[in-house]
C-alpha cells in the first residue's frame, strides 16, 4: 500500500506529535491515525464483500462451470505466453 494520500495527514499527526512533546499523547495521536487510516476501512470493506459475495455466488451458479474452464483457458494462454 502507497503512503502518498496519507503523507499530508500523517506529516500533521507526526508535527502534533512533537509539538505536544509528550509520549503518550504522540501515542495516542499515532494509533488513532492508524486505526482511521488502515483499519477501519479494511473492517468496512470486509463486511461489505461478506455481504455481497453470497449473492453474486448465488447469481453465478448456473454459469460457474463456464467460469471455471473460462479462467483455466486463460491461465495456460498466460503461462504459455509467458514461458516463449
Amino acid at each position: 500500500m502507497a503512503l502518498n494520500p496519507l503523507c499530508g495527514p500523517l506529516a500533521l499527526v507526526v508535527l502534533a506529535a512533537a509539538a505536544s512533546a509528550d509520549l503518550w499523547s504522540g501515542l495516542v495521536l499515532g494509533l488513532s491515525f492508524g486505526v482511521g487510516a488502515v483499519l477501519l476501512p479494511f473492517f468496512i470493506f470486509a463486511f461489505l464483500v461478506a455481504g455481497i459475495s453470497a449473492e453474486l455466488k448465488r447469481q453465478l451458479a448456473p454459469w460457474r462451470r463456464l467460469l471455471e474452464r473460462g479462467a483455466a483457458a486463460l491461465l495456460l494462454i498466460f503461462g504459455v505466453t509467458l514461458y516463449y
